[in-house]
């Protein structure tokens, strides 16, 4: 979704914009990381997340096509909150800090779109409070995440889910066990929601995984 609906603006921002390749796996930025600018997602996903005292990830929130991150950076002189890393091969849009400030200053029409974009932002975080409730049972949440991903990032026609994550990183994501992950897997084969190709994910029935997931 583009930052602005003004030619001029959003021409004046494309000058100064760099495309950035970021192979899977590789990370973006770091926690605490001083920024000079604005990623955008071109194409591809990636994941925030912090480390705790046991250097064990713990997973914010996935992103996808059209979202941004080191938005905070921008209107401020804080380092990055959390780490960025890329969860498949990614091309990034970065927009250099001082043009968009620049930007900001004098595009009445760019700076409002920009603010309602970081409305929408926080509207991306309420979607996923659900995951994080930890009174739910991680079985309703891990269902609730795969149709989270599915919707997101969307499957081929066979239901395969284009996001191809790790069991590790859902597991960092509801807070459990990769172990446990398998299991609850397994076991919504069993039920007939989802099929297991290797490491690929198959949704065969979101009424199933809506059933687990209420």
């Amino acid at each position: 979704m583009p930052i602005s609906q003004e030619p001029g603006a959003w021409q004046a921002l494309m000058q100064d914009t760099i495309m950035k390749q970021v192979p899977k796996g590789h990370p973006i930025f770091e926690e605490r990381e001083e920024l000079d600018g604005l990623y955008v997602i071109h194409t591809g996903a990636c994941k925030f997340f912090t480390l705790g005292h046991d250097d064990q990830e713990h997973i914010y929130r996935l992103l996808g096509t059209g979202e941004m991150m080191g938005k905070r950076s921008v209107i401020t002189d804080q380092g990055a909150m959390v780490a960025a890393t890329a969860l498949t091969d990614t091309q990034l849009c970065f927009l250099p800090k001082k043009a968009l400030q620049e930007l900001l200053s004098q595009d009445v029409a760019f700076s409002n779109r920009f603010t309602a974009l970081l409305v929408e932002d926080m509207n991306q975080d309420e979607r996923l409070k659900p995951l994080f409730c930890a009174h739910r049972p991680i079985k309703a949440r891990l269902a609730q995440l795969l149709l989270f991903i599915a919707d997101k990032y969307g499957t081929d026609r066979d239901g395969k889910l284009d996001l191809p994550i790790k069991r590790e990183d859902m597991a960092a994501l509801l807070g459990t066990s990769p172990e446990y992950i398998i299991h609850l897997l397994s076991r919504f084969k069993s039920f007939g929601s989802i099929a297991l190709s290797k490491r690929n994910i198959y949704i065969l029935s979101k009424t199933k995984l809506q059933e687990v997931s209420a």
